[in-house]
Protein backbone atom coordinates (compact mmCIF):
# COMPACT_ATOMS: atom_id res chain seq x y z
CA UNK A 1 0.00 0.00 0.00
CA UNK A 2 2.96 2.17 0.69
CA UNK A 3 4.70 1.68 -2.41
CA UNK A 4 1.15 2.44 -4.76
CA UNK A 5 1.05 5.85 -2.63
CA UNK A 6 4.80 6.46 -3.12
CA UNK A 7 4.04 5.50 -6.53
CA UNK A 8 0.91 7.91 -7.14
CA UNK A 9 3.29 10.81 -5.49
CA UNK A 10 6.18 10.10 -7.90
CA UNK A 11 3.39 10.50 -10.65
CA UNK A 12 2.05 13.58 -9.43
CA UNK A 13 5.57 15.10 -9.33
CA UNK A 14 6.62 14.12 -12.53
CA UNK A 15 3.29 15.85 -13.49
CA UNK A 16 3.77 18.68 -12.17
CA UNK A 17 7.92 19.29 -13.85
CA UNK A 18 6.17 18.49 -17.13
CA UNK A 19 3.38 21.28 -16.42
CA UNK A 20 6.44 23.48 -15.16
CA UNK A 21 8.33 22.89 -18.34
CA UNK A 22 5.47 23.59 -20.55
CA UNK A 23 4.44 26.94 -19.17
CA UNK A 24 8.36 28.01 -19.42
CA UNK A 25 8.51 26.54 -23.05
CA UNK A 26 5.33 28.83 -24.13
CA UNK A 27 6.89 31.91 -22.11
CA UNK A 28 9.93 31.86 -23.75
CA UNK A 29 7.94 31.43 -27.15
CA UNK A 30 5.94 34.03 -26.51
CA UNK A 31 8.45 36.81 -25.06
CA UNK A 32 12.08 35.38 -26.39
CA UNK A 33 11.48 33.15 -29.60
CA UNK A 34 8.45 35.06 -31.13
CA UNK A 35 9.87 38.38 -30.78
CA UNK A 36 11.32 38.75 -33.95
CA UNK A 37 7.96 38.31 -35.48
CA UNK A 38 6.19 41.03 -34.05
CA UNK A 39 6.03 43.80 -36.86
CA UNK A 40 5.12 47.63 -36.43
CA UNK A 41 2.72 49.16 -38.90
CA UNK A 42 1.87 52.31 -40.26
CA UNK A 43 -1.22 51.54 -42.22
CA UNK A 44 -3.66 49.00 -42.69
CA UNK A 45 -6.52 48.58 -45.87
CA UNK A 46 -9.00 45.96 -44.97
CA UNK A 47 -9.92 43.97 -48.29
CA UNK A 48 -13.07 41.72 -49.08
CA UNK A 49 -11.96 39.03 -51.43
CA UNK A 50 -8.44 36.94 -51.52
CA UNK A 51 -8.37 37.58 -55.85
CA UNK A 52 -8.42 41.75 -55.75
CA UNK A 53 -5.43 43.18 -58.48
CA UNK A 54 -3.27 45.83 -56.48
CA UNK A 55 -0.46 48.74 -58.01
CA UNK A 56 1.87 50.33 -55.43
CA UNK A 57 3.41 53.76 -56.92
CA UNK A 58 5.22 56.93 -55.37
CA UNK A 59 3.62 56.86 -52.43
CA UNK A 60 0.21 55.72 -53.88
CA UNK A 61 -1.61 52.61 -53.59
CA UNK A 62 -4.26 51.08 -55.75
CA UNK A 63 -6.67 48.41 -55.35
CA UNK A 64 -9.46 46.41 -57.85
CA UNK A 65 -11.67 44.23 -56.27
CA UNK A 66 -15.35 43.00 -57.66
CA UNK A 67 -16.22 46.16 -59.42
CA UNK A 68 -14.56 48.52 -57.61
CA UNK A 69 -11.38 50.41 -58.20
CA UNK A 70 -10.03 52.40 -54.92
CA UNK A 71 -6.72 54.61 -54.96
CA UNK A 72 -4.87 55.70 -51.72
CA UNK A 73 -2.73 58.41 -51.71
CA UNK A 74 -1.09 59.77 -48.76
CA UNK A 75 -4.13 62.18 -47.17
CA UNK A 76 -7.27 60.82 -49.30
CA UNK A 77 -8.93 58.16 -50.64
CA UNK A 78 -10.98 57.96 -54.11
CA UNK A 79 -13.09 55.81 -55.61
CA UNK A 80 -14.53 54.12 -59.00
CA UNK A 81 -17.18 51.29 -59.35
CA UNK A 82 -17.10 50.01 -62.72
CA UNK A 83 -20.65 48.66 -64.62
CA UNK A 84 -19.40 45.95 -65.75
CA UNK A 85 -17.65 43.05 -64.47
CA UNK A 86 -14.01 43.26 -65.79
CA UNK A 87 -11.73 40.06 -65.66
CA UNK A 88 -8.07 39.22 -65.29
CA UNK A 89 -7.32 42.63 -64.25
CA UNK A 90 -4.10 44.35 -64.18
CA UNK A 91 -3.40 47.73 -62.94
CA UNK A 92 -0.24 50.16 -63.99
CA UNK A 93 0.72 53.40 -63.34
CA UNK A 94 2.67 55.57 -66.12
CA UNK A 95 2.93 59.38 -65.51
CA UNK A 96 0.39 60.99 -64.23
CA UNK A 97 -2.53 58.23 -65.24
CA UNK A 98 -3.52 54.87 -64.00
CA UNK A 99 -4.15 52.39 -66.52
CA UNK A 100 -7.07 49.47 -65.35
CA UNK A 101 -6.51 46.42 -68.02
CA UNK A 102 -9.43 43.90 -69.08
CA UNK A 103 -6.69 41.50 -70.31
CA UNK A 104 -9.02 38.72 -71.50
CA UNK A 105 -11.40 41.37 -73.36
CA UNK A 106 -8.63 43.53 -74.57
CA UNK A 107 -10.01 47.15 -72.74
CA UNK A 108 -8.17 49.33 -70.87
CA UNK A 109 -9.50 52.16 -68.82
CA UNK A 110 -7.27 55.30 -67.97
CA UNK A 111 -8.18 56.97 -65.18
CA UNK A 112 -6.17 60.12 -63.26
CA UNK A 113 -5.16 59.79 -59.62
CA UNK A 114 -8.39 61.06 -58.47
CA UNK A 115 -10.14 58.02 -59.98
CA UNK A 116 -11.65 60.38 -62.84
CA UNK A 117 -11.59 57.83 -65.76
CA UNK A 118 -10.06 59.84 -68.64
CA UNK A 119 -10.63 57.48 -71.48
CA UNK A 120 -11.76 53.80 -72.78
CA UNK A 121 -9.61 51.96 -74.95
CA UNK A 122 -10.63 48.48 -76.85
CA UNK A 123 -7.98 47.13 -78.76
CA UNK A 124 -10.04 44.08 -79.86
CA UNK A 125 -7.56 41.81 -78.91
CA UNK A 126 -6.70 39.71 -76.30
CA UNK A 127 -4.07 41.33 -73.87
CA UNK A 128 -0.48 38.58 -73.34
CA UNK A 129 1.33 41.10 -70.95
CA UNK A 130 2.12 44.32 -69.88
CA UNK A 131 5.45 46.16 -69.29
CA UNK A 132 6.61 49.54 -68.14
CA UNK A 133 9.42 51.18 -68.30
CA UNK A 134 11.72 51.74 -65.33
CA UNK A 135 10.93 55.28 -64.74
CA UNK A 136 7.50 54.84 -65.37
CA UNK A 137 7.11 57.02 -68.09
CA UNK A 138 6.26 54.56 -71.01
CA UNK A 139 3.62 51.73 -70.88
CA UNK A 140 3.91 48.60 -73.89
CA UNK A 141 0.77 46.36 -74.15
CA UNK A 142 1.63 42.81 -75.96
CA UNK A 143 -1.31 41.65 -77.91
CA UNK A 144 -2.45 38.93 -80.27
CA UNK A 145 -5.18 38.93 -82.64
CA UNK A 146 -7.61 35.92 -83.11
CA UNK A 147 -5.06 35.09 -86.52
CA UNK A 148 -2.59 34.83 -83.75
CA UNK A 149 -0.51 38.17 -84.93
CA UNK A 150 0.49 39.76 -81.98
CA UNK A 151 1.53 43.59 -81.58
CA UNK A 152 3.08 45.78 -78.76
CA UNK A 153 1.23 49.19 -78.66
CA UNK A 154 2.41 51.83 -76.12
CA UNK A 155 1.25 54.73 -74.58
CA UNK A 156 2.62 57.67 -72.41
CA UNK A 157 1.85 59.29 -68.84
CA UNK A 158 -0.40 61.13 -70.02
CA UNK A 159 -2.85 58.50 -71.87
CA UNK A 160 -2.28 58.61 -75.49
CA UNK A 161 -0.29 56.69 -77.33
CA UNK A 162 2.96 56.84 -78.63
CA UNK A 163 3.87 53.86 -80.92
CA UNK A 164 2.80 50.66 -81.99
CA UNK A 165 5.39 47.62 -83.50
CA UNK A 166 2.37 46.07 -86.13
CA UNK A 167 2.63 42.46 -87.15
CA UNK A 168 4.68 40.01 -85.82
CA UNK A 169 3.80 36.43 -87.36
CA UNK A 170 7.08 34.63 -87.38
CA UNK A 171 7.22 33.57 -83.56
CA UNK A 172 6.38 34.59 -80.25
CA UNK A 173 7.47 37.09 -77.95
CA UNK A 174 8.26 35.66 -74.81
CA UNK A 175 9.45 39.26 -73.12
CA UNK A 176 10.33 42.72 -73.89
CA UNK A 177 11.86 45.88 -72.38
CA UNK A 178 11.51 49.33 -72.44
CA UNK A 179 14.53 51.59 -72.59
CA UNK A 180 14.76 54.88 -69.90
CA UNK A 181 13.98 57.13 -72.47
CA UNK A 182 10.73 55.14 -74.04
CA UNK A 183 12.65 55.26 -77.42
CA UNK A 184 13.96 52.33 -77.51
CA UNK A 185 12.39 48.57 -76.40
CA UNK A 186 14.29 44.93 -77.08
CA UNK A 187 12.28 42.16 -77.97
CA UNK A 188 12.72 38.35 -77.07
CA UNK A 189 11.24 36.19 -79.75
CA UNK A 190 11.20 32.44 -80.05
CA UNK A 191 10.31 30.71 -83.63
CA UNK A 192 9.42 26.94 -84.04
CA UNK A 193 11.12 25.37 -86.80
CA UNK A 194 13.96 22.69 -87.56
CA UNK A 195 15.12 23.98 -84.48
CA UNK A 196 14.22 26.52 -81.95
CA UNK A 197 15.36 30.13 -82.38
CA UNK A 198 16.00 32.45 -79.88
CA UNK A 199 15.41 36.03 -81.80
CA UNK A 200 16.72 39.47 -79.67
CA UNK A 201 15.27 42.78 -81.63
CA UNK A 202 16.47 46.12 -81.11
CA UNK A 203 13.64 48.55 -82.20
CA UNK A 204 12.11 51.81 -82.01
CA UNK A 205 8.44 52.47 -80.37
CA UNK A 206 7.42 52.93 -83.90
CA UNK A 207 8.48 49.17 -84.98
CA UNK A 208 11.91 50.28 -87.01
CA UNK A 209 14.42 47.87 -86.33
CA UNK A 210 17.88 48.81 -85.20
CA UNK A 211 19.73 45.91 -84.97
CA UNK A 212 19.46 41.82 -83.69
CA UNK A 213 21.31 38.66 -82.58
CA UNK A 214 20.19 35.25 -83.26
CA UNK A 215 20.99 32.44 -80.82
CA UNK A 216 20.03 28.64 -81.73
CA UNK A 217 18.53 26.11 -79.50
CA UNK A 218 18.15 28.31 -76.38
CA UNK A 219 15.41 30.72 -75.65
CA UNK A 220 15.60 34.03 -73.56
CA UNK A 221 12.11 34.59 -71.07
CA UNK A 222 13.53 37.82 -69.65
CA UNK A 223 15.25 40.65 -70.61
CA UNK A 224 16.34 43.85 -68.98
CA UNK A 225 17.30 47.38 -71.35
CA UNK A 226 20.34 49.21 -69.25
CA UNK A 227 20.06 52.64 -69.15
CA UNK A 228 23.61 52.51 -71.16
CA UNK A 229 21.62 50.73 -74.41
CA UNK A 230 23.05 47.61 -73.29
CA UNK A 231 21.23 44.42 -72.80
CA UNK A 232 20.92 41.54 -69.93
CA UNK A 233 19.45 38.70 -71.26
CA UNK A 234 18.45 35.92 -69.29
CA UNK A 235 18.12 32.53 -70.76
CA UNK A 236 17.07 28.41 -69.93
CA UNK A 237 20.54 27.67 -70.05
CA UNK A 238 23.01 31.02 -69.23
CA UNK A 239 23.38 34.76 -68.66
CA UNK A 240 24.83 37.00 -70.79
CA UNK A 241 25.24 40.66 -71.70
CA UNK A 242 25.36 42.57 -75.32
CA UNK A 243 26.38 45.85 -76.05
CA UNK A 244 24.71 48.08 -78.32
CA UNK A 245 26.76 46.32 -80.95
CA UNK A 246 24.78 43.29 -80.64
CA UNK A 247 28.13 41.44 -79.52
CA UNK A 248 28.53 39.13 -75.88
CA UNK A 249 30.16 41.19 -73.51
CA UNK A 250 30.29 38.42 -70.83
CA UNK A 251 28.24 35.52 -70.45
CA UNK A 252 27.28 33.02 -67.08
CA UNK A 253 26.12 28.82 -67.70
CA UNK A 254 23.52 29.14 -65.16
CA UNK A 255 20.00 28.50 -64.45
CA UNK A 256 17.93 30.61 -62.22
CA UNK A 257 14.56 30.75 -60.40
CA UNK A 258 14.28 34.74 -60.25
CA UNK A 259 15.98 37.42 -61.83
CA UNK A 260 15.15 41.03 -61.21
CA UNK A 261 17.49 44.45 -61.54
CA UNK A 262 18.24 46.15 -58.71
CA UNK A 263 18.53 49.70 -59.93
CA UNK A 264 19.01 50.74 -56.05
CA UNK A 265 22.63 48.56 -55.99
CA UNK A 266 23.16 48.49 -60.15
CA UNK A 267 23.04 44.80 -60.79
CA UNK A 268 21.22 41.92 -61.39
CA UNK A 269 19.61 39.83 -58.41
CA UNK A 270 19.69 35.95 -59.10
CA UNK A 271 17.50 33.65 -56.40
CA UNK A 272 18.07 30.03 -57.29
CA UNK A 273 16.00 27.28 -55.12
CA UNK A 274 17.05 24.39 -53.37
CA UNK A 275 15.55 21.85 -51.10
CA UNK A 276 14.67 24.35 -48.05
CA UNK A 277 16.98 27.40 -49.44
CA UNK A 278 17.42 30.12 -51.89
CA UNK A 279 20.82 30.86 -52.91
CA UNK A 280 20.99 34.98 -53.92
CA UNK A 281 23.48 35.96 -55.85
CA UNK A 282 24.15 39.60 -56.71
CA UNK A 283 25.54 39.97 -60.40
CA UNK A 284 27.46 43.71 -60.94
CA UNK A 285 27.42 44.89 -64.59
CA UNK A 286 30.81 43.67 -65.40
CA UNK A 287 29.64 40.16 -64.37
CA UNK A 288 31.63 41.10 -60.80
CA UNK A 289 29.76 38.69 -57.82
CA UNK A 290 29.03 41.70 -55.03
CA UNK A 291 26.83 39.08 -52.84
CA UNK A 292 26.49 35.50 -52.78
CA UNK A 293 24.33 33.82 -49.95
CA UNK A 294 22.34 31.71 -48.97
CA UNK A 295 18.35 32.69 -47.40
CA UNK A 296 15.80 30.05 -45.65
CA UNK A 297 12.24 28.92 -47.81
CA UNK A 298 11.65 30.23 -51.03
CA UNK A 299 11.99 33.52 -52.86
CA UNK A 300 8.42 34.39 -54.20
CA UNK A 301 9.52 37.54 -55.74
CA UNK A 302 12.25 40.78 -55.87
CA UNK A 303 10.99 43.78 -55.53
CA UNK A 304 13.21 47.28 -55.84
CA UNK A 305 13.21 51.22 -56.28
CA UNK A 306 15.55 53.93 -55.20
CA UNK A 307 15.65 53.73 -52.13
CA UNK A 308 16.33 49.70 -51.15
CA UNK A 309 16.02 46.26 -52.61
CA UNK A 310 13.89 43.58 -50.74
CA UNK A 311 13.24 39.88 -51.27
CA UNK A 312 10.39 38.50 -50.23
CA UNK A 313 8.81 34.74 -49.19
CA UNK A 314 5.98 33.26 -47.17
CA UNK A 315 6.33 34.61 -43.98
CA UNK A 316 9.98 36.66 -44.72
CA UNK A 317 11.20 39.87 -45.39
CA UNK A 318 14.45 39.89 -47.13
CA UNK A 319 16.60 43.66 -47.08
CA UNK A 320 19.08 43.40 -49.58
CA UNK A 321 22.38 45.43 -50.00
CA UNK A 322 25.89 44.63 -51.71
CA UNK A 323 27.49 43.27 -48.42
CA UNK A 324 24.24 41.13 -46.57
CA UNK A 325 20.56 40.33 -46.15
CA UNK A 326 19.06 41.35 -43.37
CA UNK A 327 15.73 38.89 -42.33
CA UNK A 328 12.43 40.47 -41.11
CA UNK A 329 9.84 37.53 -40.00
CA UNK A 330 6.15 38.00 -40.32
CA UNK A 331 3.82 35.51 -38.11
CA UNK A 332 1.18 35.20 -41.21
CA UNK A 333 1.82 34.07 -45.19
CA UNK A 334 1.98 37.04 -47.50
CA UNK A 335 1.15 36.99 -50.91
CA UNK A 336 3.41 39.83 -52.28
CA UNK A 337 5.64 42.69 -51.19
CA UNK A 338 6.07 46.31 -52.61
CA UNK A 339 7.75 48.85 -52.14
CA UNK A 340 6.74 53.02 -51.88
CA UNK A 341 8.65 55.51 -53.38
CA UNK A 342 10.22 56.56 -49.94
CA UNK A 343 11.63 53.13 -49.52
CA UNK A 344 8.55 52.02 -47.11
CA UNK A 345 7.75 48.22 -47.36
CA UNK A 346 3.84 47.62 -48.13
CA UNK A 347 2.85 43.77 -47.77
CA UNK A 348 -0.06 42.44 -49.05
CA UNK A 349 -2.18 39.10 -47.84
CA UNK A 350 -5.51 37.49 -48.24
CA UNK A 351 -7.88 40.13 -46.67
CA UNK A 352 -5.49 43.30 -45.74
CA UNK A 353 -2.78 45.64 -47.25
CA UNK A 354 -0.51 46.90 -44.50
CA UNK A 355 2.48 49.82 -44.96
CA UNK A 356 4.89 48.62 -42.48
CA UNK A 357 7.25 51.64 -40.66
CA UNK A 358 10.65 51.86 -41.10
CA UNK A 359 11.20 50.50 -37.29
CA UNK A 360 11.07 47.05 -38.20
CA UNK A 361 14.65 47.58 -40.11
CA UNK A 362 16.65 49.62 -38.53
CA UNK A 363 16.48 47.42 -35.19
Amino acid sequence: MKRKRKNRKNRRIALLFVLIFVLIAIFLYIFVINRDYVYEVQQTISLNTPGYQYDVFNNTIVTFEKKELVIYTENETHKYSFSETLSEVSINNVGNVIYVTDRKMGKVYIFDQSAIILEEINFNQEILSIKEDRKKQLIGFHTREKTGTEHLIFFNGSGKETGRINGLKDGKIIDFSIGPTGEKVAISVITYGESIKANILFVDVQGEIQGGKTFENEIFPQVFLMDNGELICVGNKRILKLNQNKEIVWEEPMVADRVAYSTFMDGLIICTSKIGTTNVILLGNEKDVLLNTSVDGNIMGIKSNEKRTILYGNRSLFLVNQSAIKETKLPKDIMWADLLINGLVVIGSNDKIEVLKEENFIR
